[in-house]
């Protein structure tokens, strides 16, 4: 059945991705832009399809039936594992507003709790760390700037990257 999920999981994407791609805009005549993506998507619409329709066959009559228990809700690693991912969530929109710095200490140590340890200052430092060296692996190795939020934390981050 997961397999099943997930296979139409990404059906429903790759028709949505085809619905989205139909917005790009045509530039100076090129229409490559927006009908090569197309017929690719196409292309993977029709394939999962064909391989969720196949799975769906495959499976017994008993297990073609649909219900919330197969998720598994109310164990504590899926749990944990939905929680991580409203905490990614959350970091993706907090990113531009609060700027690559706090938001990642504050991301760090958050996934630092959730994943069991409870020491602030280990977290603080551990965070510290990990964001520093991401900090230095975009900044210095890719030479890409990571956001710098707004307001104050702007100018923040500014003087930061000023004594870097």
């Amino acid at each position: 059945m997961g397999e099943l999920l997930f296979n139409g999981g990404l059906l429903i994407f790759f028709i949505a991705m085809f619905i989205y791609s139909g917005q790009i805009e045509i530039w100076e005549g090129y229409f490559g832009a927006r009908y090569w993506p197309m017929m690719l998507i196409v292309f993977a619409i029709l394939i999962f399809a064909a391989k969720t329709y196949t799975i769906f066959k495959k499976l017994p009559k008993a297990e073609r039936r649909f219900s919330p228990e197969i998720f598994h809700l109310k164990e504590t690693g899926v749990k944990k594992l939905l929680a991580s991912f409203v905490w990614v969530c959350f970091y993706a929109w907090l990113l531009p507003y609060g700027g690559y710095v706090l938001s990642t200490i504050l991301f760090a140590m958050g996934l630092s709790w959730l994943l069991g340890m409870r020491s602030i200052p280990k977290m603080f430092l551990s965070a510290l760390v990990v964001t520093a060296i991401i900090y230095a692996v975009f900044v210095w190795g890719l030479d890409v700037m990571p956001p710098r939020g707004i307001g104050p934390i702007y100018e923040f981050s500014s003087w930061l990257e000023y004594l870097i």
